[in-house]
């Protein structure tokens, strides 16, 4: 066996036993996980006798999905990298005079957002933990109007920046996996002058109240955690 080969095999040891420390070191150290739930819109409302209303608050409520994968410093914190989906198609306004308004169930709304978010738990030791995270994401939201199959674009595809304050509950189901529950605000801010150019709608913002039920799975978790 020349020398040629002979420092190609302690390179490939050396790398193979490098690996292998670090895996050891960092087994189950990420998170990944999935929630879905509902989504209610909160906002400004008007008396419809003198005014219009609003594009987003008279949306009813809709349903929401989410996808993360979660980097875990320690049994007390971590950092949350999140996508998530949120589509709402029941707008109902009801006119003064308590006929329907003529843009009822004509109205869609959907917002794609991907959020960044450090996540703090109270009680880390405890197989039932209670955390809270603040949420900091870049959204694009689309606002449809369809009637008789013609579709228009009020908002399409406008970026928004929004803040998600949470607070849960995540049940450890083993040294793997785990459920949660939480419940939280989305405030998205986002270019809404398209909407002062439809007819009979004011612009706001997208706010709401979202509660949402998950799985967790954790994998590449570091020993020391």
């Amino acid at each position: 066996m020349n020398k040629t080969t002979v420092s190609f095999l302690l390179l490939v040891s050396t790398i193979i036993a490098s690996t292998s420390s670090v895996f050891s070191q960092y087994e189950h150290k990420f998170s990944g996980v999935i929630s879905a739930g509902v989504s209610y819109p909160f906002g400004l409302h008007v008396n419809l006798y003198d005014e219009d209303p609003y594009a987003i608050s008279s949306f009813e409520g809709g349903s929401t999905i989410n996808l993360g994968l979660h980097f875990n410093s320690s049994k007390a914190f971590t950092l949350a990298f999140n996508i998530g989906y949120t589509q709402s198609n029941t707008w109902q306004q009801e006119l003064a005079n308590s006929d329907q308004h003529p843009f009822n169930d004509k109205l869609s709304m959907s917002n794609v957002s991907f959020g960044l978010a450090p996540k703090l738990f109270f009680n880390s030791k405890s197989k039932v933990r209670v955390y809270g995270l603040i949420e900091i994401s870049a959204n694009y939201i689309n606002l449809v109007y369809e009637d008789n199959n013609n579709i228009t674009k009020i908002v399409d595809n406008n970026f928004g920046l929004g803040i998600h304050p949470v607070i849960g509950l995540d049940i450890k189901l083993g040294e793997k996996m785990g459920i949660f529950l939480q419940n939280g605000l989305a405030i998205v801010m986002f270019s809404n002058d398209e909407i002062e150019e439809f007819y009979s709608l004011q612009k706001d913002n997208f706010n709401a109240l979202q509660i949402e039920l998950g799985f967790r799975y954790n994998f590449l978790k570091s020993k020391k955690i």
